[in-house]
């Protein structure tokens, strides 16, 4: 019986879609496990769309908008992963690093900071706290090159990026290509370094 009742209820539903289709030529009904192309607006409640990941958790797409005015938000022509605001993390010493693909650095004492191997479009800040004079350091990746402040070249391959300990240094980096960053805003003295392996005990002498 209740696989009659399924049957019954399929029909109607089928048969009450393609009523909606006579009665307004050209809209197409929504059906489950099937792919469509809408030519027309839809209006979802706020909060509504869940988008599924790789697993069972899925993202709620929901929208701040409050008033009665309408707005558009365009996603640029590009294949690329969308961010939030690049987080700002403050501290001293080393062992500090940056997250792809964005992000700040205060130093509050010297500090060392690595980014992450880069990639276009990478981009990290790292400044000294107001009324402090620490060296900066970029730490060094195997392979990559930092690019000079004056913009004669590049340091080299997995070499540092250091300051001179002045009130004031700061540095803005930027991810050209799978090797390089450039350093395209700067204060103070900066050094691009390079790593210095020391000679062989049978090489001395």
């Amino acid at each position: 019986m209740e696989r009659v009742l399924a049957r019954w209820r399929l029909a109607a539903l089928l048969l009450g879609a393609v009523l909606l289709m006579g009665a307004y030529p050209g809209t197409k009904a929504a059906f489950l496990n099937l792919a469509q192309t809408w030519t027309a607006a839809q209006t979802f409640t706020n909060s509504d769309v869940l988008l599924l990941g790789s697993s069972t958790g899925y993202t709620t797409l929901t929208s701040a908008n409050a008033g009665s005015s309408n707005f558009t938000l365009t996603f640029p022509a590009v294949t690329a992963t969308l961010a939030t605001n690049p987080p700002l993390t403050t501290g001293s010493s080393t062992g500090n690093t940056f997250t792809a693909p964005a992000g700040f650095f205060q130093c509050t004492a010297a500090c060392t900071v690595t980014p992450p191997a880069p990639a276009a479009g990478y981009q990290f800040c790292v400044w000294d706290k107001p009324g402090t004079a620490g060296a900066i350091v970029l730490g060094g990746n195997t392979g990559v090159f930092y690019g000079k402040t004056d913009f004669s070249g590049y340091g080299s391959s997995g070499g540092t990026l250091t300051s001179g300990g002045a009130n004031g240094d700061k540095a803005c980096i930027i991810g050209i290509d799978s090797t390089h960053y450039d350093t395209v805003t700067f204060g103070g003295t900066w050094t691009a370094s390079w790593l210095w392996f020391p000679k062989r005990s049978e090489d001395i002498g």
